[in-house]
């Protein structure tokens, strides 16, 4: 008969704690705090995007060299040398407000601001999923053979 008690109390023992064991366990399930279950495990920044050029397939380089003029009197005088300009891509994708930040003599000011007269609308920047005015800034070296193109310095 002690055998059989002795049974019986270790079956009541391992009841015991399995019962405490699955008391301890939903407690701590309730205990877990909510915010940290829902906070993101990382936070992705707003998207910004810059203006792109929207010309034929979307190649502002191309869309230069098939442009731009070399003025006959800066080839005639060699002028060589930089002329950074700046102009305003507009939230429908217009440019406005073209403005020369280092010039040129012999009519290159003038070619690049053509130039950038005829550039056909922009796909517009955005800034937290709404469309924004940029400022965009060119490059263009003038020299007496050809010139060079650098976008956005």
């Amino acid at each position: 008969m002690n055998e059989v008690n002795l049974a019986e109390c270790r079956l009541s023992m391992k009841k015991i704690i399995l019962i405490f064991s699955l008391v301890l366990l939903v407690e701590n399930v309730k205990a877990q705090n909510k915010s940290e279950v829902d906070k993101p495990v990382c936070e992705l920044p707003a998207l910004n995007i810059k203006p792109e050029f929207a010309g034929r397939d979307g190649n502002f380089i191309q869309f230069i060299y098939n442009h731009l003029q070399y003025p006959k009197k800066a080839k005639r005088k060699k002028t060589t040398g930089k002329v950074i300009t700046s102009f305003i891509v507009e939230k429908d994708g217009n440019i406005s407000d073209i403005i020369i930040l280092n010039g040129l003599p012999n009519g290159c000011n003038e070619a690049v601001i053509n130039l950038i007269k005829r550039l056909p609308k922009w796909r517009p920047a955005m800034e937290n999923g709404k469309f924004i005015r940029f400022t965009y800034e060119l490059q263009i070296e003038f020299g007496p053979e050809n010139y060079k193109f650098y976008k956005n310095i």
